[in-house]
């Protein structure tokens, strides 16, 4: 049990990490204001509710099974990360091609 907690903790440091990282290098210092603390508390009582359904998730399934879908969760994480920085690039890019 205490192998699944590290795991789920680090996961959620991960997504939070790449979460903030995006949105920092996506928004001005207002927008940033503006959005930052209401996602960081939502991101904070996703990761409680989270860990509260863990024990139950595996009576239900068990532990391999969770630990493959957590992998292959952490991967779709990361593929999807890299491409919302690939599209905030061009999106960047066509606005100060736009503003010159």
């Amino acid at each position: 049990m205490a192998v699944t907690f590290i795991v789920e903790n680090a996961f959620v440091q991960l997504l939070y990490s790449q979460h903030s990282s995006f949105l920092s290098s996506i928004q001005s210092k207002d927008q940033g204001a503006v959005w930052f603390a209401p996602i960081s508390g939502l991101g904070s009582i996703a990761s409680t509710l989270a860990s509260a359904f863990t024990p139950l998730l595996v009576l239900a399934f068990g532990l391999p099974y969770l630990l493959v879908v957590a992998s292959l969760l952490l991967l779709c994480s990361a593929w999807c990360s890299d491409k919302a920085y690939e599209i905030a690039e061009q999106v960047r890019e066509s606005l100060t091609r736009d503003r010159e």
